[in-house]
């Protein structure tokens, strides 16, 4: 359903917050879930490798990201 509902031509990923404290907070907690199950964290590391995989790629093509 995702896939039908995003914008054309990019993930529609949800803008930063504009309190950058919110988002080092965020930050803070991921980090300290991913400490207690490595589990998750692997599979967090394992996405955002392959977003920053798909980032470049794009960049490198001239795709709008």
């Amino acid at each position: 359903m995702w896939w039908r509902r995003r914008p054309k031509g990019r993930l529609g990923t949800p803008p930063m917050p504009a309190d950058r404290r919110l988002a080092a907070g965020v930050v803070v907690l991921i980090l300290v879930v991913c400490l207690f199950l490595p589990m998750a964290g692997l599979t967090l590391l394992a996405a955002l490798v392959i977003d920053l995989l798909i980032s470049a790629g794009r960049r490198f093509r001239g795709a709008p990201v």
